[in-house]
């Protein structure tokens, strides 16, 4: 219905999201769901008594507090390669000879298999089949455009990755806990094997 009546008019959908969206109970987008922001952080919900004021919270505040903002998906514990369809067929993550995370084409390596297990926060930690390194955002860093690598397992933030429902094809979101709508993404929607990942929003 928004599409309908807004298209891709960025500003026209947020001004309706503010307005009416929040309190109607839509999500933002599939890794900010104000409803379930303001359920699962207790000092909000003793702080806020609506969404409206819970949603300002984040854009002022929680952003940058990496806060919990969408339920994450149950997937249980697998073994999967991650897909990122380019059009011509689909590039997966990969890892470099310097442990950068990038897209290649599909191959038989283990460096293009993830183990992504439970850490029974609702996060996830994502192993390199092939390295033993776990997926990471360099330097714990919450900025939109941050690089992500593989590192020793430490257990940190930085290694934690939550998974949101995109698409009802099966596609997820794959976000980092140091940015709390950053997630997985190609450096400029790159359509070539070899293309850097990094978070962004």
């Amino acid at each position: 219905d928004l599409y309908n009546a807004f298209g891709t008019d960025k500003a026209a959908l947020y001004k309706h999201f503010k307005e009416n969206g929040i309190t109607e109970g839509r999500a933002g987008s599939p890794v900010l769901d104000i409803k379930y922001y303001l359920e699962n952080n207790a000092d909000l919900a003793a702080a806020f008594d609506n969404t409206d004021d819970a949603f300002e919270h984040y854009i002022t505040t929680g952003y940058d507090e990496a806060r919990y903002t969408a339920p994450s998906a149950d997937v249980g514990e697998i073994y999967a390669t991650i897909n990122y369809p380019n059009g011509d067929g689909d590039l997966v993550l990969d890892v470099d000879s310097n442990n950068n995370v990038i897209v290649s084409q599909r191959s038989d390596s283990d460096y293009q298999v993830w183990h992504i297990k439970p850490n029974g926060d609702t996060s996830y930690t994502i192993k390199n089949l092939a390295s033993g390194l776990v997926l990471d955002v360099t330097s714990g860093s919450n900025d939109s455009g941050a690089n992500v690598q593989v590192f020793e397992s430490n257990s940190s933030n930085a290694q934690k990755w939550f998974l949101h429902e995109y698409a009802e094809d099966g596609t997820y979101a794959i976000r980092s806990f140091c940015g709390a709508t950053c997630v997985l993404d190609v450096n400029g929607a790159s359509k070539n094997a070899g293309a850097n990942v990094q978070m962004y929003t």
